[in-house]
């Protein structure tokens, strides 16, 4: 071998020693943050550097057995208005729905914290109207006649429904002395064993029922037509208004509201009526609903989601965060928790500062509310549902 050859030989060997040389030096820097890795997916995400650097926020774990979390996966939707936050890749729990305060509606001020579950009422119609007597005795009633029960432990028909008329409202001073009321002026009567029909003079739907005792019950209707409950027989009550009524709540026996079309409020102080009526006179100011936590603490809500406050000195519009929705059914268990419900499925929650609205999870109107106290609360309506709320 020449001495040429030798040196040629050499000189490739040293090449080729120095290559695998730097070869096996770790990488750093810049070159390090270029090393990617493919996911369970395919896509190509970047790893952290070999400083240690913080993974970038929508990185996914290289094993394909690792579970990413849902609100850091890249694909995952921002959530919308629609509903409540759920995420991306996950079910929400059936029926079940956590309640939020709506971000486009209002100030975000309800202490709202429980769930709200949908339900079925196993009613074959909807529902109008909802009271109880204690958290596993309530009653609700709605179209053709409807009346279902709850237990406690479900929601069950009446087996022996006394009229086939939709029945809009119900109120009771027990569970065996409770009244419902509907179309062409039907009153019925549970005396804790059956249901019974009961005559009223009074002509026309009759649209809400309430009362203080089982003698002091009032309802109202079409045109005007109210009728009182003394515990002996139903009298027609004069009022100074002939407009639709949609809304009575009765405080004490010399104190009762009365809400109805066109604006109108009107108060019993005993003696007399008084008509208080609020905004300017139209159809548009219908008030669908009132409801009273005490003689200075009264509620008035109506069409195009207005809402009304009396704390003793007058009638003051509160700020709502619906415009489009009618608000229909008022209940509270204090000055500051009142609920409100109406079409769309639309609920607001007042928290003694402001109206937040609530999203349940419904789109369809909702027309009885009613609670056994602030952690537990029904609302019924459409299509059979129910809704209950649960708070910890």
């Amino acid at each position: 071998m020449s001495f040429l050859t030798v040196s040629l030989l050499t000189l490739l060997l040293a090449a080729s020693l120095s290559a695998c040389s730097d070869a096996a030096k770790p990488a750093s820097g810049a070159d390090a943050q270029a090393v990617a890795i493919s996911d369970a997916g395919g896509d190509v995400v970047p790893t952290a550097d070999a400083a240690g650097a913080d993974v970038a926020p929508d990185s996914k774990a290289a094993d394909a057995d690792a579970t990413a979390a849902p609100d850091v996966a890249a694909d995952a939707p921002a959530p919308t208005d629609a509903g409540p936050e759920v995420a991306a890749d996950a079910a929400p729990p059936v029926d079940t729905v956590a309640a939020d305060v709506a971000t486009d509606s209002g100030p975000a001020l309800s202490t709202v914290t429980g769930t709200w579950t949908l339900g079925d009422s196993g009613a074959k119609y909807s529902l109008h109207g909802l009271w109880g007597a204690a958290k596993d005795k309530l009653v609700a009633v709605g179209e053709q006649g409807a009346i279902q029960w709850y237990d406690g432990a479900g929601w069950h028909a009446e087996a022996k429904p006394a009229t086939i008329q939709w029945l809009h409202g119900v109120w009771g001073a027990s569970d065996k002395d409770i009244w419902a009321v509907g179309e062409s002026a039907t009153a019925v009567h549970w005396d804790g064993s059956a249901w019974k029909v009961v005559a009223l003079p009074v002509d026309g739907a009759l649209q809400a029922v309430h009362g203080t005792a089982t003698d002091d019950v009032w309802t109202v209707g079409d045109a005007g037509g109210a009728v009182h409950w003394d515990g002996k027989l139903w009298a027609a009550v004069k009022l100074p208004v002939q407009n639709y009524l949609y809304g009575v709540h009765a405080i004490a026996k010399d104190d009762v509201w009365i809400a109805g079309g066109m604006g109108t409020l009107l108060h019993w102080d005993g003696k007399v009526w008084t008509s208080t009526p609020v905004g300017s006179s139209g159809m548009d100011d219908n008030i669908e609903g009132v409801w009273a936590y005490g003689a200075k603490d009264v509620w008035a809500v109506g069409k195009k989601g207005v809402v009304f406050h009396n704390t003793g000195s007058g009638w003051t519009k509160v700020e709502s965060p619906t415009k489009a929705a009618w608000l229909f059914r008022i209940w509270g268990s204090a000055s500051n928790d009142v609920w409100m419900a109406g079409n769309g499925g639309v609920v607001l929650h007042w928290n003694g500062e402001a109206l937040a609205q609530i999203d349940i999870g419904e789109l369809d109107a909702l027309r009885g509310i009613w609670g056994s106290s602030a952690k537990d609360i029904w609302m019924v309506g459409p299509n059979k549902t129910t809704w209950h709320y649960l708070a910890p």
